[in-house]
């Protein structure tokens, strides 16, 4: 036990010192910085890898993530605050902080742990990140998440480990491992059921408290957005799975909960459709997913039908990668329109040809099209329906919500890419320079969000009972499509930035 106790301390500092001393030094030292950070959010999960670290598969996947994303988040973020402020330091702090307590929290090996970054993260994105860029002015948003999201979900937190004190004692209860399964499980009654999985429930913005996501989404800087429906909403996800390790729960919450996420799906996607404001698209496109994610798991405990868990895992992966990169684009569109109307929007790629194209990729993650990660998880969860709903009658509701979702999903996606394509310029585009790093960071994720179907297919290889199948027929369709998207991708980049007749208009100069 003290061999893994310092195990975790030297884990934590091992994340902790390179992340926050790279976001002090990131204006006085920006490559320098650079380093640091990245290694802070690559070093320690390595380390875990490595070590023999024990880890369940979907603690194993959200470290992975976390890891990923948080490179990009950090980058982007660095530049984009450098053009918009001037100095980015208190900005990246804030950023890498929630990054580097989001790893420590998807890798934490006791309650204790768990309990200790869940309050921190808590208190630092209510009290701090929400308010960073327009201070006061947020408070009302900051209010609505502490109300509607984390009041909810650490109830939950409490009440789960009250019900491990009672049987294990109150400090003996806050070194219950979470990483091993237990010998046995508690058994709890309906309303500890229903405290525990609608508060988690809630956290991944689940009907009927669901209306802080676009809120929150809508006033939140775009970096703190995109971490939210990126990575914190999925620790609703992390804590569905990690109490159902530890308690048996009354099978009339589950139905409850499966009425929860069948309405979020199909009311989250079709909301995304009728917005006018493309973090507002994105938010309510997040509570379809999560209503997708928390259909799965209902239907995966009310039928103990283990072939949705690696699913789950994947649509997890997917939202993940998708919305970390769609919310920082909107940070570049704000940065050059000062706007997220997208009726005052249609002619970025004009201004950001690599803007662009991330924006494309993020698209084609959202529409199911390949060579994204949104078509290998569309054509999983459509499969899984089918064949559920020819062997239960609850299989039938859920295809309903995933065909539903994924229609509206092609026109909501439409949305979002128009402020790229749709029109030429109604108002002039501000001189602002887009940094390299910026750009790059963008191109990163697009990269990851390209590169993560090749894993999860190696994934349900193994894992999923028809995996073969799907990989069989997958396969081909996503090497002749990513290598298609490489070629025409590097052809765009090497097209001419901005043709003159344009480039004279957008200025507003008269030819």
């Amino acid at each position: 036990m003290m061999d893994l106790f310092t195990f975790k301390i030297v884990h934590a500092l091992l994340i902790l010192l390179p992340v926050i001393s790279g976001s002090i030094l990131v204006d006085a030292y920006p490559r320098l910085s650079r380093v640091l950070r990245i290694t802070g959010f690559t070093v320690p999960t390595i380390l875990l890898l490595t070590t023999g670290y024990p880890m369940i598969d979907y603690q194993l996947a959200l470290v992975l993530l976390t890891s990923v994303v948080a490179i990009g988040v950090s980058i982007h973020s660095e530049g984009y605050y450098k053009v918009i402020y001037g100095l980015s330091r208190y900005f990246q702090l804030v950023v890498d902080l929630v990054l580097a307590t989001l790893l420590l929290l998807f890798s934490s090996s006791f309650l204790i742990e768990l309990i200790i970054y869940w309050f921190f993260l808590d208190i630092i994105v209510a009290f701090i990140a929400i308010t960073m860029e327009h201070g006061t002015e947020n408070l009302p948003v900051a209010s609505t998440y502490i109300a509607m999201c984390i009041a909810p979900s650490d109830i939950a937190l409490l009440t789960m480990w009250a019900m491990l004190a009672v049987r294990y004692g109150l400090f003996n209860s806050l070194l219950t491992p979470l990483n091993t399964l237990p010998s046995e499980r508690i058994n709890l009654d309906l309303i500890t059921s229903m405290i525990i999985l609608f508060g988690f429930a809630v956290k991944l913005g689940q009907f009927p408290l669901h209306s802080w996501l676009p809120i929150v989404h809508g006033k939140a800087p775009s970096h703190i957005s995109a971490l939210l429906s990126g990575l914190i909403i999925k620790m609703g996800a992390y804590a569905f799975f990690l109490s159902s390790q530890m308690f048996t729960f009354n099978p009339i919450a589950f139905y409850v909960l499966l009425v929860q996420g069948l309405i979020s799906t199909i009311y989250g996607s079709f909301g995304a459709i009728i917005q006018t404001n493309i973090k507002w698209i994105l938010a309510y496109s997040s509570i379809g997913y999560g209503g997708i994610i928390t259909t799965l798991y209902s239907t995966l405990m009310i039928l103990g039908m283990n072939t949705l868990r690696p699913i789950i895992i994947a649509v997890i992966v997917f939202h993940a990668l998708t919305k970390a990169l769609a919310f920082t684009n909107t940070g570049l569109i704000y940065q050059i329109s000062n706007t997220y109307d997208i009726y005052k929007l249609g002619y970025l790629y004009y201004v950001s040809r690599e803007g662009a194209l991330s924006a494309y990729v993020a698209l084609l993650n959202m529409t199911g099209i390949p060579p994204s990660a949104g078509f290998i998880v569309k054509i999983l969860l459509i499969t899984i329906s089918v064949l559920l709903s020819m062997e239960n009658p609850l299989g039938l509701p859920l295809t309903v919500a995933i065909v539903l979702s994924a229609i509206f999903s092609i026109a909501y996606s439409a949305k979002f890419i128009g402020a790229y394509l749709s029109t030429l310029p109604q108002i002039s585009p501000r001189a602002i320079p887009i940094p390299k790093m910026e750009l790059a960071a963008e191109l990163y994720m697009s990269f990851a969000s390209l590169l993560a179907p090749a894993v999860l297919m190696m994934y349900m290889l193994n894992l999923f009972t028809y995996g073969q199948a799907v990989v069989a027929v997958t396969l081909p369709i996503y090497i002749a499509s990513l290598v298609t998207s490489i070629i025409v991708f590097t052809h765009i980049l090497r097209e001419p930035r901005m043709p003159e007749d344009i480039k004279y208009w957008l200025s507003g100069v008269d030819g």
